[in-house]
């Protein structure tokens, strides 16, 4: 146990750290959580024909991640300067890298939108709005990640509920992907004059699934956090 190698001076410092540094991560969830909204509407954009804002959208989501990253290098730097006193310090190594990852990864997500905006309007608009759904989901997600984070110097018990509720959401992120697949698959069979548009939007869905993937791993990493601090 931890209380039988730290003085206790040794362990208020831990302890500290261990709250600055989850503070820092749910800050930069918060930023995250903004990326994933702006993508909703995007989406949201497209469905509604609105080609020409889905193309500019992406420019905000792009600074965001900017920002999240800027936060992510200064919350590294922290980490490095207390690691001494953290027994647990690679659980916060590896969340702030997913972290980091996620912010990208949707950054990236926004950009392929933006760029295949004109072809992926060709798709149905039942398609469209159901593709709207995953990312939806995806941000749902990200805001019970921040909820989380948020919980766990407070009440850890809530943290883990919230983080737990990340996971499941990731299953049901699966079942409409697979579903919405499946879908797409037949409507490209059925005709080559919308291949492309077809085509552009399965890899969009597949990089969001992807994107839920990381988000429940970031779940987990947080869980880790939680149980360590229990």
């Amino acid at each position: 146990m931890a209380e039988e190698y730290f003085r206790p001076d040794e362990m208020i410092n831990q302890s500290i750290a261990e709250m600055n540094l989850t503070e820092e991560i749910a800050g930069i969830i918060d930023i995250i959580t903004k990326e994933g909204l702006r993508l909703t509407e995007l989406f949201n954009a497209l469905c509604g024909g609105k080609v020409e804002l889905v193309k500019k959208g992406y420019e905000y989501i792009r600074s965001l991640k900017e920002d999240a990253q800027l936060k992510k290098e200064k919350t590294m730097e922290y980490l490095v300067r207390v690691a001494p006193s953290l027994l647990n310090r690679e659980i916060y190594t590896f969340a702030l890298y997913h972290l980091d990852t996620l912010s990208q990864q949707l950054d990236e997500l926004a950009f392929k939108l933006s760029i295949a905006a004109s072809e992926l309007s060709k798709v149905d608009g039942d398609i469209c709005l159901e593709a709207t759904r995953v990312v939806q989901k995806l941000k749902e997600m990200l805001d019970y990640l921040l909820a989380g984070a948020k919980s766990i110097n407070v009440n850890r018990t809530k943290a883990l509920e919230l983080t737990n509720r990340v996971i499941n959401y990731e299953n049901d992120v699966d079942i409409v992907y697979r579903s919405l697949d499946q879908r797409i698959i037949e409507k490209m069979a059925q005709s080559r004059e919308f291949l492309l548009a077809y085509s552009l939007m399965r890899e969009v869905l597949s990089f969001a699934e992807g994107t839920a993937d990381l988000a429940r791993d970031i779940a987990y990493d947080l869980k880790y956090i939680v149980f360590y601090r229990k």
